[in-house]
Formats: structure tokens, C-alpha cells, sequence
């Protein structure tokens, strides 16, 4: 489906137009101002030439200065079901409104039934896993996501209102106040979502929200972005607060987005299947860290990749011609300074990539050959201090064509 994209570029008179780097599935980077933007392509002004790179072949737009992170520890996370992700500092509720206080952009309205779940706060790694879990089942009513003791349960009925104190929730007919302390999230019925839409754009800012992107109007006369969602919500940012924008180009394959032909995971000590509890704790996450919560690394949210714990071994039969593989490689900032592992990147048996991976140290970028591969392995090995903190995070993984 073509989408119809309007950019309207004017020039900036008190500040020099900000430059960003644009990467192409090819491994080239250009660097410019943003010069233009239809639905083939993005056009950067670099000196005097200007350079159009087709939409199919570019994967990201990141400012050449990345703006600082903002701190996300009291976030309310509220996701959309188009996948948007929203760091709220307020949700409220009420009469089918839906109000969502952000740092940038003030009070949004979200449209009614826009919201698929919300969690309105973080717990210990049990309580992830918990949550994680609850918004895997099969539901047929809203769900209710209470802190029981050291671990989550939930009611199932009607959410009828949340307010700044207390949820007003529809229990067999009886409303019942829910003290706004004890929830730890709200996971809506949503029978009739649409079909599944694949943007042409995501969008991070430095609050760590994620937004799908379906049309930009984009000015450079105030300093601004503005781009509508597939739910019609407008955004409005400063340029100064986009962290990065990703495309929906056809040459990339997430590695999140495949299934390994096979996984392997050895502990420190004792044999693997010893022990199933720790092989189910400590198994590979998609899109996610370890603690089931989103990938963090450097302060820089992403929305793809794997996190993998020593020692895990996954392999992968490549099913089309694919050229490189890329990722950003570091350990989860929620461990940090911890965390010490050899990172191995294997193309049918041969190492063509191999690293110490630290918390101590900044996220690595990742750029190898995989021409005339047909299996790529990924292989995290055990570092210099046992396997503690060993949650490594490949941010970003994806199969270039």
C-alpha cells in the first residue's frame, strides 16, 4: 500500500539545520541535512550535492549529535495496538477519553480502544517474567494486573475508569475501587484490532517512546517534526528530540523476527538440562532484555534485538542471499558496570567476528560479510568474571540483503 508523504522544507534562521547520518542496507552511511522526503525516498543536502536514498533500501536516520536520555525509571508504558510505545509521566481514563502526559509533547489524546496495555511500574525479574506471561494469554475481558507479594496476579472483568489515586474496575457488575499503588498494569480486551500494519517509518525520541510512523510533515522553520500515526494521533517534536528513525525497508530481516534452528545454553557450573528453571531464566529474549523489560543500551532505547546470557549458542540456516549482518553489541545498561562475555559471530563454522564485550565498555557496532553464507552462528561465551551480569544485548540484529 502506498502512503502518501508530504515534507515541506524551509531553512532555519537562527541556528545552523541540524545534520543527520542516514545507513543503507548496503553498509554505506551518508551525512547531511535533511533536504526532502516523498514515499520512494529520502533526499540529504551533503555540501552542495543533494543525494535521494530510496526507502527500500535505507534502515536509519540518526542525528549526527544524539540528544541526551531522558531518565525512564518512573515511566508509565503505555503500547498501542499499532505497537507504538509511549514513556507517559501521567495515564488517565475516563468515558472512553484517554489522556497521556509526555515530557515533550504535553497531554496527548489517544483515540478510544488505541491503548493495548499499560504498566505502571517495573519490578524484580520474576515479576517481568510474570507480566510477561499475562500479556501472552488468551484473553476475553480486560485484565486487571495486581502486586501480590513478591509476585503479580490479576482480576478479569471491565476497566471503567483510571484516576490519579485508584482504577475503577467492573468486577461482575460490583465497580470496585483499585488502589493506583497496588496495579502494575492494565492489559485491555481488544477483540477487533484491524489488520496488522507494517509502518513506513519508527520514530525514537529521547523519552524512550517508540512510534509507528504512517505520514510526516516535517518544518524546519521552527525547529520541528511533526508525523501522524496509523491511529491518527500527530506528533509533534523538536528535531533536538528524535533519537533515531527507523525504516521498514525490504533488503533487512530482524534476527528477532526469526526462529533459530537451534539454541543451546550451557551453565557455569553443572551440565545443561540440569537444572530447567535456569534454562528457562536464562533463555534468549526477543525484543526485550533478560528481565523481560525494553532494550536499553547507552542510554538508547531500541525496539529490536536479542539478549542472550552466557553461554548460549544459536544457529541459524540462512534461507535467501543475504550480505552482511549488523548489530550494536553491549551489555544491558540494568547490569552495568557488570557483565564480561566473548562474543563469537560464526558464517558456516568460520569466526568473522570476535570480541570482549563488557559492562565496563561502550556498545560495539557490529558490520560483517555474511556473502555465501548459508549458516550463521552466534556464539556468547563465558568472560573473565564467571558468567555474573553476562546479559548481552545485540540491539538491532538484523540480515542485510
Amino acid at each position: 500500500m502506498n502512503l502518501l508523504v508530504t515534507l515541506l522544507m524551509t531553512s532555519l534562521v537562527s541556528a545552523a539545520p541540524l545534520e543527520f547520518s542516514a545507513s543503507t542496507v548496503d553498509g554505506s552511511q551518508t551525512r547531511g541535512t535533511l533536504a526532502g522526503w516523498d514515499d520512494q525516498a529520502v533526499t540529504l543536502k551533503v555540501g552542495d550535492i543533494v543525494q535521494r536514498l530510496p526507502l527500500d533500501k535505507l534502515l536509519s536516520i540518526v542525528p549526527s549529535k544524539l540528544p541526551a536520555a531522558a531518565p525512564t525509571a518512573d515511566a508509565i508504558w503505555v503500547t498501542l495496538t499499532d505497537g507504538s510505545l509511549i514513556a507517559a509521566a501521567s495515564y488517565q481514563t475516563e468515558a472512553g477519553t484517554i489522556k497521556a502526559a509526555t515530557t515533550k509533547m504535553g497531554i496527548l489524546n489517544l483515540p478510544s480502544g488505541s491503548v493495548d496495555h499499560v504498566r505502571f511500574q517495573t519490578g524484580p525479574p520474576v515479576m517481568e517474567q510474570r507480566w510477561q506471561e499475562m500479556l501472552d494469554r488468551e484473553i476475553t475481558e480486560d485484565m486487571l494486573v495486581i502486586v501480590s507479594g513478591d509476585t503479580l496476579d490479576y482480576l478479569g472483568g471491565i476497566v471503567r475508569a483510571v484516576r490519579e489515586q485508584q482504577v475503577d474496575f467492573d468486577l461482575d457488575g460490583d465497580v470496585v475501587p483499585v488502589r493506583r499503588g497496588k496495579v502494575y498494569g492494565i492489559r485491555y480486551y481488544r477483540p477487533d484490532r484491524g489488520e496488522a500494519f507494517e509502518p513506513m517509518a519508527r520514530l525514537v525520541d529521547d523519552s524512550g517512546s517508540i512510534w509507528r510512523i504512517q505520514k510526516v510533515v516535517t518544518s524546519e522553520a521552527d525547529g520541528t517534526l511533526r508525523a501522524d500515526t496509523p491511529l491518527g494521533i500527530r506528533l509533534t517534536l523538536p528535531f533536538e528530540a528524535v533519537t533515531r528513525i527507523e525504516f521498514a525497508g525490504s533488503g533487512r530481516v530482524f534476527l528477532s523476527d526469526l526462529t533459530a534452528d537451534s539454541v543451546h545454553w550451557t551453565p557455569y557450573f553443572g551440565r545443561p538440562g540440569s537444572v530447567a528453571s535456569l534454562e528457562k531464566l536464562y533463555r534468549p529474549r526477543q525484543n526485550a532484555t533478560l528481565d523481560s523489560v525494553p532494550i536499553v543500551l547507552d542510554g538508547v532505547p531500541y525496539e529490536h534485538g536479542l539478549t542472550l546470557h552466557s553461554r548460549t549458542e544459536m544457529t541459524y540456516r540462512l534461507t535467501g542471499p543475504f550480505e552482511r549482518f549488523q548489530a550494536t553489541a553491549g551489555i544491558d545498561d540494568r547490569v552495568r558496570p557488570g557483565g564480561n562475555v566473548m562474543l563469537k559471530i560464526l558464517g558456516d563454522g568460520r569466526v568473522v567476528y570476535q570480541a570482549t564485550i563488557a559492562g565496563t565498555h561502550p556498545a560495539q557496532k557490529i558490520d560483517v560479510s555474511l556473502k555465501g553464507v548459508k549458516t550463521l552462528t552466534i556464539l556468547v561465551d563465558f568472560g573473565s568474571d564467571l558468567d555474573v551480569g553476562d546479559h548481552l544485548i545485540l540491539a538491532e540484529a538484523r540480515l542485510l540483503k
